[in-house]
């Protein structure tokens, strides 16, 4: 299984209060091997705001999920995608 993890944050102050870059990459990755993963491919905006849905990561995998690279997302939160679900 191809698995995508997405992981970002916008500000250091998410950083520092459990939203780290390196608390997502290490829970998701986690999740991932527990699923099965045989690949896994991360996509990460650091400084991003979720207010806007055009941040280079999220576009790259856009673009690969659209190409069939991938079988599966994990993301640590849904508001790592978007401020408003």
């Amino acid at each position: 299984m191809n698995v995508a993890i997405y992981c970002r944050v916008s500000t250091t102050q998410q950083a520092e209060h459990g939203y780290s870059l390196g608390t997502q990459i290490e829970l998701c990755r986690k999740k991932a091997e527990e699923l099965g993963a045989t690949s896994i491919k991360e996509y990460i905006d650091d400084g991003y705001s979720g207010a806007y849905m055009e941040r280079p990561a999220l576009d790259s995998l856009r673009d690969a999920l659209a190409s069939g690279m991938h079988d599966t997302v994990i993301i640590y939160d849904t508001d790592r995608l978007a401020r408003d679900m």
